[in-house]
């Protein structure tokens, strides 16, 4: 009886769909049937080098355990999840994993780097100038990155058009930590999400020379992508001083970024947190709110200068010529006394602080700058003369289309189209 009953389990479990087990000095593609399913892993290292193209779940012991050495490709629409691994490559200028032709990736609780994660050496830039890529999206494809490391030279990078990228609670770090770029082409309607405690962090290594300028989070050559950064860390380091900038933005087409509840750490003095490359601004959508900001903000450009406009708690960028903005800069304000009159608002003065005491000289003006706006009420046969409720009046919007018109570009501090009655 006990021998048909240990003959009836063997039986039962081995009727069970169990995990595919991999074990040491094993090649991964060889327990990939191409049927999809589950693979674990023990706590060991791995032979990577290979395309997966199915749809499978990999599962480590963790980042720390279980390690997978060589680059990974992920293609044909293949829907793919990574748990508690750590890959790495050691080749030069390639990228650690490649997401493309429509795959879907989820990294968890992984670790993905060139070499040895040391934030000095992604790659010499003579001698293989596109460097490594920690993860490369392509292809109209998905990727989630939750709770894993990245280091690479360019730590994410996005290509082409109509990709998703979503970072929670990760580190990413790189000569870019995000680089959202198309190689001088245009891409359009890419979609990247950082939030939920993640920082990303550039790493600005080599020679002092402006051709080697770049930044942590890189959006260049797009159009109708959308870029959000909440609840999260951007910071940036430098060598040589070279500019770094926390955001690098360079396209001429029309695209959105927003910013909030994010911590703005810029602690390279050459550098800003926003670096507009780029002539045709005004079609950049750009909201900021609640963020903390160290060092400087907007560059200090050799042909703008930026005026934050503040009014309560509202604050309007606009970036005007420095060769003209002390007859732009008043010629602005002229006409927006002008249409806030309309509204029934008196525009009081300019000044430099908050408390309305030093007032601005426009003809003193010589860098970026912050305005606070004090306005009223115009008194009328109902009311007395009071400082106006921004969110009973249009103020802030009065002030936006005019420094629009009048800079040729407004960023907004907070969303202001709920403003327009």
């Amino acid at each position: 009886m006990k021998k048909l009953f240990i003959a009836l389990s063997i039986v039962f479990v081995s009727a069970i769909m169990l995990p595919t087990m991999v074990f040491a000095d094993e090649n991964l593609s060889d327990k990939l049937t191409g049927e999809g399913g589950n693979v674990e892993l023990d706590e060991a290292t791995y032979i990577g080098g290979c395309t997966i193209s199915e749809d499978v779940t990999i599962t480590g012991k963790g980042a720390d355990k279980t390690i997978i050495t060589g680059k990974i490709t992920i293609d044909a629409d293949a829907k793919v999840t990574l748990d508690g691994v750590t890959i790495v490559s050691t080749e030069d200028g390639a990228n650690v994993l490649t997401v493309g032709n429509g795959a879907t990736l989820k990294v968890l609780n992984s670790e993905i780097y060139y070499k040895d994660k040391s934030d000095r050496d992604y790659g010499n830039y003579a001698s293989f100038p596109y460097g490594t890529v920690g993860i490369y999206v392509s292809g109209g494809s998905n990727v989630e990155v939750v709770n894993t490391e990245v280091h690479a030279k360019y730590g994410i990078w996005i290509k082409g058009s109509e990709n998703e990228v979503t970072v929670s609670n990760s580190k990413i770090h790189g000569y870019a930590a995000i680089d959202l770029s198309n190689s001088g082409s245009p891409a359009s309607e890419n979609k990247v999400t950082i939030n939920n405690g993640s920082e990303l962090t550039g790493h600005n290594i080599y020679g002092l020379n402006s051709e080697n300028d770049y930044g942590t989070v890189v959006i260049k050559d797009q159009n109708g992508s959308e870029v959000t950064i909440d609840s999260s860390k951007v910071t940036n380091t430098s060598d040589n001083g070279n500019k770094e900038d926390l955001i690098l933005y360079s396209s001429d087409e029309s695209n959105t970024i927003e910013v909030t509840n994010t911590v703005l750490d810029n602690e390279v003095s050459s550098s800003s947190v926003f670096g507009l490359d780029v002539e045709n601004i005004e079609k950049l959508t750009l909201t900021l709110h609640g963020n903390t900001v160290t060092g400087n903000e907007f560059p200090d450009d050799d042909d703008y200068i930026y005026v934050t406009l503040v009014i309560g708690e509202e604050e309007i960028v606009g970036r005007f010529e420095k060769d003209t903005i002390e007859e732009t800069l008043p010629a602005a304000l002229k006409e927006l006394e002008a249409e806030a009159k309309s509204e029934n608002i008196k525009i009081d003065g300019y000044y430099l602080d908050a408390d309305y005491e030093d007032e601005v000289d426009f003809s003193e003006i010589a860098g970026n700058v912050k305005i606070y706006v004090k306005a009223s009420e115009i008194e009328t046969e109902t009311s007395s003369e009071k400082p106006p409720k921004t969110g009973d009046i249009n103020l802030v919007l009065i002030i936006s289309i005019v420094i629009a018109a009048v800079a040729g570009t407004i960023f907004a501090k907070k969303k202001i189209a709920a403003k327009a009655n």
